[in-house]
């Protein structure tokens, strides 16, 4: 993995000794990054041996009064550096934070560097256009900034269920789930094949069948009654392009998996 900061802005570091019987550490945190296009760190060691070091993160992000997280980590033996995972992609700004400590004890002094690359034409907002009706409705966030997306905020029978960058005056990201259902426009969220890893999602009018009965768990995963409960609402090899297409693949507790109500008005 790189470790470089070049051409980046450096918006925290911290640095940490271990000895031979005590395991160093060190926190970066609550530092804030503006308009970034990405956002790193690097640790490396100073002095002594490369270490076995790991590592947490975790990134509070804004975009248009928007505001999510996303958190992870990762170990390695130094010099490592790791991206983060914006929960939006060009997000206005990031509050980010880092802890980085030594696996087991070890002679050794190293730097960790919080660093993130700005974007390099920023563009302004745009003005969402007005969305008829008022009140409030409810999002649901995915990987990087996605949201689960009616397709031309279609109604019909056979429309295809896609990601789409979360935009809160988007009708076509409006879906409701009562009862185990999740419905866009009064059709529910079906995977069309009853079938197994692959199988495309739709919106198809409501049956009570099992291949559109829902759980929505704790950890974000919707959950399909069909097959034993065992596949799960899936964006396809972790895709961030909008008008990916959802499927069902089975259930793993994975970051593509996870899907998040947002309440917006």
């Amino acid at each position: 993995m790189s470790v470089g900061t070049a051409n980046a802005n450096i918006v925290g570091s911290c640095g940490f000794t271990g000895t031979a019987t005590t395991a160093g550490g060190c926190l970066i945190s609550n530092k804030t990054a503006t308009i970034p296009a990405n956002i790193s760190f690097a640790v490396r060691t100073t002095s002594g041996t490369n270490q076995m070091v790991s590592t947490t993160w975790r990134a509070q992000c804004t975009l248009g009064g928007d505001t999510e997280t996303n958190s992870g980590g990762s170990a390695g033996t130094t010099p490592f550096g790791l991206t983060l995972v914006m929960p939006f992609p060009d997000p206005d700004s990031c509050v980010v934070s880092v802890s980085a400590a030594q696996t087991k004890a070890g002679v050794a002094t190293v730097s960790v560097v919080l660093s993130y690359s700005p974007q390099l034409n920023p563009t302004p907002t745009p003005t969402p256009t007005p969305t008829s009706g008022g009140g409030t409705h409810t999002l649901y966030r995915g990987l990087g900034g996605k949201c689960v997306d009616a397709l031309h905020n279609g109604s019909a029978n056979g429309t295809k269920v896609t990601i789409y960058s979360c935009n809160k005056n988007n009708p076509a990201q409006y879906f409701t789930f009562t009862n185990g259902y999740l419905k866009h426009n009064g059709k529910c969220l079906n995977d069309q094949r009853a079938g197994g890893n692959g199988s495309k999602v739709i919106l198809y009018t409501c049956n009570n069948g099992a291949n559109e009965k829902w759980t929505h768990k704790t950890n974000g995963e919707f959950v399909m009654r069909a097959k034993g409960g065992l596949y799960c609402l899936d964006d396809p090899a972790s895709s961030k392009k909008d008008g990916t297409q959802l499927v069902i693949w089975k259930c793993n507790n994975a970051t593509n998996q996870h899907w998040f109500a947002s309440t917006v008005s």
